[in-house]
Parts: C-alpha cells; sequence; structure tokens
C-alpha cells in the first residue's frame, strides 16, 4: 500500500467529497441516495468552478468556455464524462437544475470514484468469501489519513477564512447539505455559524468574472438541500 500514498490529495470537490462521504473501509456515512444526489451536485459544481456553465434563476445555461469546449476536437486524454453531460445540456429543452442533479445523480458516485481510481487515491475492496449480497463494487481509501487531512484542511481554513478557496466552501456546503459537516470537520466550535457565512459570501462577490461562478454554486447548494430535504420527506433516504 505504501506505493500508493504519494498520491496528491484531490482538487475536485467531487472527489474530496466522496472521501468525507465514506469510512476507511469504503462504505457510505450516508443512505445511497444522499449520496447520489451529492455527488450529481458536486459534478455539477465542478462544470460552474470549471467556468463550463452557470446556473440563472435555477436553470442551467452553457457559458461561452463550454460550447468551445464542444466545438473543439474529441482529445482523448479530456474528461469523457464533462463533454458527454454538455452536449446532454446543450441539446436539451429541459434546463431546470432540480432535473439535472436528479438526472445524473445514479451514475455520479461510480463517475467520481473511477477517477479516484485513476489518481491512485481508492482501491477497489473484495468482498468476503460468503458475501452474495453485495452486487456493485466497494472502494476505499488508499491513504487511510485522507479523510482526517481534508477535514483538517477545512477546520483551519474556515478559522482563518483568508485561504478559504470557492472549492472549499462549495465543499463545506455540500457537506452541511448533508449532515456530514460535523463527522468530517470535528471539534470546531460554531462549525454551522462559520459555514453559513461563508456560504452568504458567495452572493456578496463584487468582482464580475467570480460573480457568476459564486452566485451559481451558491443556487446549485440551496437546490441541493432542497432536493435532500425532499427525499428525507417522501422517506426515500
Amino acid at each position: 500500500m505504501g506505493n500508493w500514498i504519494s498520491a496528491p490529495p484531490p482538487q475536485k470537490a467531487g472527489d474530496q467529497l466522496w472521501l468525507c462521504a465514506h469510512d476507511l473501509k469504503g462504505r457510505a456515512r450516508l443512505t445511497p441516495r444522499a449520496v447520489e444526489l451529492a455527488c450529481g451536485s458536486a459534478v455539477f459544481g465542478e462544470l460552474v468552478i470549471d467556468g463550463y456553465l452557470e446556473v440563472v434563476d435555477g436553470r442551467a445555461r452553457l457559458l461561452e468556455q463550454g460550447w468551445e469546449h464542444l466545438k473543439a476536437p474529441c482529445v482523448f486524454r479530456r474528461p469523457a464524462v464533462v463533454r458527454w453531460l454538455l452536449e446532454r445540456i446543450s441539446g436539451s429543452p429541459r434546463t431546470v437544475l432540480d432535473d439535472w442533479i436528479t438526472d445524473i445523480a445514479p451514475d455520479a458516485p461510480l463517475w467520481i470514484v473511477r477517477r479516484l481510481e485513476k489518481q491512485g487515491m481508492v482501491r477497489p475492496v473484495q468482498p468476503g468469501r460468503f458475501v452474495f449480497w453485495r452486487t456493485t463494487p466497494r472502494y476505499a481509501p488508499v491513504d487511510l489519513n485522507a479523510p482526517h487531512h481534508l477535514g483538517d484542511h477545512l477546520a483551519m481554513a474556515l478559522q482563518r477564512r483568508s485561504s478559504l478557496t470557492v472549492v472549499d466552501v462549495f465543499l463545506a456546503g455540500l457537506l452541511q447539505a448533508t449532515q456530514l459537516h460535523h463527522k468530517a470537520i470535528a471539534g470546531l466550535p460554531h462549525l454551522d455559524d462559520l459555514i453559513t457565512a461563508e456560504l452568504h459570501t458567495l452572493t456578496q462577490s463584487t468582482d464580475t468574472e467570480s460573480a457568476v461562478c459564486e452566485r451559481s454554486l451558491s443556487t446549485l447548494l440551496t437546490h441541493t438541500r432542497q432536493l435532500i430535504n425532499t427525499a428525507v420527506l417522501a422517506h426515500t433516504l
């Protein structure tokens, strides 16, 4: 296992969320539906952070960079999932954000874990000899300290505030929406207040370039919380 631990820490919000949402044996800390919705939102948020699309009035819309990505020739090294999602969004009359999150949610965890596997961050866990009921593969972190490092990073960033990136704030918002924040970020007083204050800054940006991204992420997090709450009320979590 020592040969794997040198893998760099994940940079994508979806990768970080997946690691926080699973224990060291690869078991989910959330119900399957909650993991799906959170991962679907994280994947969508990555498209926003990378400048491919924005969210306006609860609807997804491709930005110029998204259209340029679709016009460019297919390159093997580019993430196929990104192009596939942009093609679907651009060619569909359905642009309501909730529909897209719920549509991609069932596949999102597998997209993320395969990306983590390519990065050397997770490894497949073989079921026991007498475990016949598990039909989907399970993956566990290679570096057993990775989830703790992420939690420690967020705790320190929330305390310092000035060191928070937009990915940090988005990840903290996803953790709060799924009620994972107290598990992932342990021992930080007034955690909910700190996260809420940082989420509020997403709607206050005066920088024209970053405002589109940050306000889109704020809207995305609001819809994610509503979808998870609705699922709880409908007893589907």
